[in-house]
């Protein structure tokens, strides 16, 4: 099954949120970034062992004012004239590509110090994983309140591609779908990809004993995204199953009004 580089899977999706975010605000950019920064592609996968390093230099070098748990609330981040970004802020987070991350974390800007001459260009490729983890409170609700694996996906051409992925905390679950690539054809999130607002349902599509329920995240005049719950067909079913599609409809949404609102009010 295609693996993808969790670097460049950020790029889609994150070229989709700015679509709407340009429009609002294309004349007025806040912190403008070079378009080769943009464009660079991550070369650090997001392993386990790559997250945990960044999490180590997070909370050495950024805590102190994006707070502890990134969501710009800390004491030092009071006394300042503007407050840090909410890096936890899933629509600030998904318009920027990796590249833009990295580059703002190596030149800084103001009080923020330009890490490339703290950091090597390894470690600072590691904090740029660490913080795509925080940008999943939508996903991780959406697994709370199913019991169930819950996954945020892009179209790319005639397949489907799991971006992000929340695995459901239940002995029996499916984990390992990020960087997954399947055919939109015959599939619910295809369905949910391809046709108007609203949960698709289907069974047995990409494995046996697995239900999927998807929905378009509803952004006009952008590429296609979705989020969507998979689990065991025994469990997803009668009332159960109408529940996990309401949630799922609900959480497309909620990112929906996220970015929406990002648009609005710019990046920064």
């Amino acid at each position: 099954m295609l693996k993808l580089n969790p670097g460049l899977l950020a790029l889609p999706l994150a070229a989709w949120a700015a679509l709407i975010g340009c429009r609002a605000n294309e004349n007025v950019p806040k912190w403008p970034v070079p378009a080769e920064a943009r464009e660079r592609p991550n070369p650090v996968a997001a392993s386990p062992d790559s997250l945990s390093a960044g999490a180590k230099l997070y909370r050495e070098h950024c805590a102190i004012c994006h707070g502890v748990s990134g969501d710009g609330k800390s004491a030092w981040a009071e006394t300042l004239p503007e407050p840090p970004a909410d890096l936890t802020d899933p629509a600030h987070m998904k318009r920027m590509t990796d590249g833009e991350i990295f580059w703002k974390i190596s030149t800084g800007r103001d009080l923020m110090p330009p890490f490339a001459e703290r950091l090597r260009e390894e470690e600072r490729w590691q904090v740029v994983n660490y913080l795509r983890t925080l940008a999943r409170p939508h996903l991780v609700a959406l697994r709370n309140v199913t019991r169930e694996t819950a996954n945020l996906v892009v179209r790319d051409g005639l397949d489907a591609v799991y971006l992000d992925q929340v695995e459901s905390q239940r002995s029996l679950r499916h984990s390992g779908w990020s960087g997954r690539a399947i055919p939109i054809a015959g599939t619910a999130t295809g369905a949910a990809l391809s046709g108007e607002f609203g949960a698709k349902v289907a069974a047995d599509a990409v494995e046996s004993g697995v239900t999927a329920v998807a929905c378009r995240i509803p952004i006009d005049h952008a590429p296609a995204a979705a989020v969507s719950v998979i689990g065991p067909t025994f469990r997803l079913r009668g009332s159960i199953l109408q529940h996990v599609r309401t949630e799922v409809e609900s959480a497309a949404r909620r990112i929906a009004e996220d970015l929406h609102r990002a648009a609005e009010h710019g990046p920064y």
